[in-house]
């Protein structure tokens, strides 16, 4: 696998002034190649910020993730479920889950956060599938207690708080590279109250989820949640909203769900739109990425050098 450095060094990131070395050591806690992933994870939220964590629809956005210094990246359900021409009611398998996630963690070197959905039913499925979240190198992964079939006329049904705790003591059990387990509670979002939400993430929080992810609770009642826990939180963020915000509500984890898919897709329809209507795509290319960092994110030069050793070319 491609280091991370050897990258960023191959890219000419680095020189190119799109990475600092001092940034690149500090967004990864100074840690080095050989720790594993979900120890570097871990290592990030002994932090004071809040790691932020755009999600990656592709490698090649993921490969964009890493250069730009972030240290996390997110590989959600939903994106997973779009690539696969399906809309984000589980119906994506969590196979599918898994080897999406996996291609992207293979192709970059920093902690790879995946969404494991409802890590495919029972405990004993849940199990399983962390196992083999962990065997495509995942840094983090993500169970929620709504069913599989969800968000169905805007409602999903939320399995039993006892069989929930299950299925997260199921994921402990399962791990042997400290993979990071986060346990998503749906119960605000599908109208359960307050003291029912937070009594099911203290639940999983004792039944040993390292974070908890409170889907639908508003940044001003998340100092309590976290107190009430005692585990990192996540929330999802948008894009008003600032680090600065995140942390002031003891928010440890921030993922940025779908936008970095949104405006790739909205710049591709803008360019589509302009070349119908005009022939052309001037406006358009103003916004393409230039193709030397192209060839560099795509590690053409090595693949050349490769060839040249084995005198393919000369």
């Amino acid at each position: 696998m491609t280091t991370r450095r050897s990258f960023i060094k191959g890219a000419g990131l680095l020189a190119g002034g799109v990475l600092t070395t001092g940034m690149a050591e500090a967004q990864t806690g100074g840690t080095t190649a050989a720790m594993s992933m979900a120890n570097r994870f871990r290592e990030l939220l002994k932090g004071s910020e809040p790691i932020l964590a755009p999600a990656a629809h592709d490698v090649l956005t993921a490969r964009l993730i890493e250069a730009a210094g972030f240290p996390v990246i997110t590989v959600g359900g939903s994106a997973t479920s779009a690539e696969h021409m399906i809309p984000d009611v589980g119906l994506i398998t969590i196979t599918e889950l898994i080897e999406f996630a996996g291609n992207i963690a293979e192709n970059v070197n920093i902690p790879v956060f995946g969404d494991g959905d409802d890590g495919g039913g029972s405990p004993i499925n849940v199990y399983r599938a962390t196992r083999n979240f962990e065997k495509r190198g995942l840094a983090a992964v993500m169970y929620e207690d709504t069913v599989t079939v969800k968000h169905l006329a805007g409602r999903s049904d939320l399995v039993t708080k006892g069989q929930m705790v299950d299925k997260i003591k199921a994921a402990v059990d399962a791990r042997t590279n400290n993979i990071v387990v986060i346990a998503r509670t749906d119960a605000l979002a599908e109208r359960e109250t307050m003291e029912q939400a937070l009594d099911r993430g203290a639940a999983y929080a004792e039944a040993g989820a390292d974070m908890i992810f409170f889907s639908g609770m508003n940044l001003n009642d998340t100092p309590r949640a976290q107190g009430i826990v005692k585990k990192p939180l996540m929330s999802t963020v948008n894009a008003t909203t600032t680090p600065a915000r995140l942390k002031e509500a003891k928010i440890a984890f921030g993922v940025y769900a779908g936008q970095i898919l949104q405006i790739s897709l909205g710049a591709a329809y803008q360019a589509l739109q302009e070349l119908k209507t005009t022939g052309l795509m001037t406006n358009a290319s103003k916004m393409s990425i230039p193709n030397e960092v192209y060839a560099k994110l795509t590690e053409s030069a090595e693949v050349t050098a490769r060839a040249r050793k084995y005198n393919l070319i000369k």
